[in-house]
């Protein structure tokens, strides 16, 4: 997997740039860069370019970050958010499924604590469990490689743009991107497991009710 100064160093790569990227606080730091993306240099305006695609390209539905069918109990009527399997515990975007799926919910701030809020009642109270799918935010160095790729043409093509490092590359960036954007989006196809059949949809068509999960 790519760690985030592999990240920034092979998009100063792509734009013409020499490694300038190292590990945070220890050779093995792969979250994190010694400068981070705060400061001036070429690197640090590269990071910030990074870490923006990064989560563009997690807040959508991909097999490596979504999480299909989970049932979330009722604790005193409310609903608490889930607990992602690895990742960064962040939460992206949440959305009811299969027999709660016409309960509108958000993510809401309740006393320091983030739950769903029911759109229906204006309230954090519910009367039965929720079924829910959302998109959670994976570790750096976890992103599949078809997608670092994409994200890493991305921030060249955009860090190139911004600052004129190689007009001359422009057009061969965008092609990049719009390549890695296929991978990226073929190796997803090929690694969703959903049964169609088994779908609430195709089971509403046959005439009795089932659950969607990647995960059974």
């Amino acid at each position: 997997m790519t760690t985030k100064a592999d990240a920034v160093n092979r998009v100063l790569n792509l734009v013409g740039k020499m490694d300038q990227a190292a590990p945070g606080s220890s050779p093995d730091d792969k979250t994190d860069t010694a400068e981070g993306a705060s400061s001036s240099s070429t690197a640090s305006y590269v990071e910030r370019f990074l870490d923006r695609n990064e989560r563009e390209v997690q807040e959508n539905d991909w097999y490596w970050n979504t999480e299909y069918d989970i049932e979330i109990a009722l604790i005193d009527g409310k609903a608490n958010l889930p607990t992602p399997v690895g990742g960064t515990g962040e939460i992206l975007q949440i959305d009811t499924v299969e027999q709660s799926r016409y309960q509108p919910v958000v993510m809401k701030d309740d006393s320091g604590t983030t739950r769903l809020f029911n759109l229906t009642t204006n309230t954090f109270l519910f009367t039965s469990t929720l079924r829910v799918k959302y998109q959670y935010r994976v570790r750096f160095d976890q992103i599949p490689s078809s997608a670092m790729d994409f994200i890493i043409s991305k921030t060249a093509y955009d860090v190139n743009m911004a600052y004129q490092f190689n007009p001359a590359m422009q057009a061969q960036l965008g092609m990049l991107v719009a390549r890695q954007e296929m991978l990226m989006r073929k190796d997803d196809i090929n690694q969703d497991d959903i049964n169609i059949l088994a779908t609430s949809e195709a089971a509403a068509i046959r005439g009795r009710f089932s659950h969607t999960s990647r995960r059974r």
